[in-house]
């Protein structure tokens, strides 16, 4: 087990027949009881390997975000661009256009680190799909991982064909910012690309 910015992780990792890969890590306060998840011992180094950088990858662009650096962020970006989740346009965004928005702090930006340039975001993107207000509030993703006091991380890796595709799943409960909604669960999609795992699609939650 490792203390690293904030986080502490536990990675335990199991291979399935069907070439899945899985890690679990969690994060709590200091003093804070913290219990793991027991998964069955790992059989394959190679699979050790990818979980555990894929785990490494996580810790990083997690980092990233909750130090609130956005262009950090462009280390982790896919060379095909990053993908919003359901509600937004679904064209990807690229490295170049994803600097641009960090500079007039619209777009992407607003997801990652501004909360209320997201909810204004929303509200034109409710308005022009004839839609009523929003019922929940809007977060970015660095508020709601500063205000949990528990952070759940869960990692896996699957193959399907030709791309390795990486799944990183932040479970966040007991924050300020989700007072109405004791847990929101964030759900990263990687592609590992010449050897290195990369950001392909981000959460609409």
């Amino acid at each position: 087990m490792k203390a690293t910015s904030g986080w502490i992780f536990s990675a335990l990792i199991a291979v399935g027949g069907t070439g899945l890969i899985c890690a679990v890590f969690l994060h709590g306060d200091s003093g804070k009881k913290r219990s793991l998840v027991t998964v069955p011992p790992v059989a394959q180094t190679a699979a050790v390997d990818l979980s555990a950088g894929l785990r490494d990858t996580a810790q990083k662009f997690l980092t990233v975000i909750e130090k609130g650096q956005p262009l950090d962020l462009l280390n982790f970006w896919s060379a095909s661009g990053v993908v919003l989740g359901v509600d937004f346009e679904d064209h990807p965004v690229s490295k170049s256009v994803f600097r641009e928005q960090v500079r007039k702090k619209e777009g992407l930006y607003c997801s990652f680190f501004d909360s209320a340039c997201l909810t204004e975001l929303r509200k034109a993107s409710r308005r022009k799909a004839n839609k009523g207000p929003a019922t929940n509030p809007d977060y970015s993703y660095r508020d709601l991982l500063s205000s949990a006091r528990t952070k759940t991380v869960r990692v896996s890796a699957r193959r399907e064909g030709e791309t390795l595709t990486g799944y990183v799943t932040v479970r966040i409960e007991n924050g300020e910012m989700t007072k109405s909604n004791t847990s929101t669960q964030l759900d990263f999609t990687f592609v590992s690309e010449a050897g290195s795992w990369k950001l392909a699609e981000i959460p609409s939650y």
